[in-house]
């Protein structure tokens, strides 16, 4: 692929960037009380922010400003009529800024894009939950068991029982793909919890079909089975 430069966006005239991702400084007229003369122009050399990002360091007239490399590659190369707020590196790798590499995403679109297709950590500081993407999936396993609350989940899973909600939610920040048949069971056993007959009443109980049905009486008669075996063990034990 031929490498393509293009004036980096609000830098024209004094920096170029590349579709490789390249930054050069072009050669600028500096003036002099003893004469002008022309500063050669230079390959920049990018720094690493601390997060894996490579960042360019500008200054023009004195005014010093830091930006992502892959903010100016994006600019210049990719429009972005919908105004999305990201750039999103396509293979993970935050130091490819080829052109082929980035596209313009929403903050929602950026998180789903880290979960679910590059299966990396996600990390919210308020509680620090830190999950990867398989243990989201064995998260709505254990859940569609039915055995086990949301605190007996966190606790396997050493996080906030908080997040597990989350989970469950789907809330972007935490959003997988799971399977729908995955989805269905976990829903079947929350209306389980919730209560089998409240949930009669509910239109998209009416419209599961006769086995589904069945599948929601077998959990249920299940769940009871073990609640009632539990209460008999602390009658035996005098604790209720």
């Amino acid at each position: 692929m031929e490498e393509i430069w293009k004036d980096v966006v609000g830098y024209e005239g004094y920096y170029k960037v590349s579709n490789f991702g390249n930054i050069d400084k072009l050669p600028t007229t500096v003036h002099n009380p003893k004469g002008d003369y022309v500063q050669n122009g230079k390959r920049m050399s990018p720094f690493n922010n601390g997060k894996g990002y490579l960042v360019i360091s500008f200054k023009v007239k004195g005014v010093k400003k830091n930006s992502y490399v892959h903010r100016l590659v994006a600019d210049a190369f990719i429009p972005n009529p919908l105004r999305k707020k990201t750039v999103n590196h396509k293979d993970g790798d935050k130091s490819n800024n080829c052109v082929s590499n980035l596209e313009w995403a929403t903050y929602s679109e950026n998180l789903i894009h880290a979960t679910s297709v590059l299966g990396v950590r996600v990390n919210e500081k308020a509680h620090n939950c830190i999950i990867k993407k398989d243990e989201v999936i064995k998260i709505f396993e254990t859940y569609a068991t039915g055995m086990y609350s949301h605190y007996d989940i966190a606790t396997m899973f050493g996080i906030d029982h908080n997040h597990v909600y989350r989970i469950m939610k789907r809330i972007r920040r935490f959003y997988v793909d799971v399977p729908d048949d995955l989805l269905f069971k976990v829903r079947v056993v929350h209306a389980i919890k919730k209560g089998l007959t409240y949930y009669k009443n509910k239109t998209w109980f009416d419209s599961f079909d006769k086995r589904l049905k069945e599948e929601c009486y077998e959990l249920w008669d299940a769940l009871h089975n073990k609640k009632k075996k539990h209460m008999d063990i602390a009658k035996r034990n005098g604790i209720i």
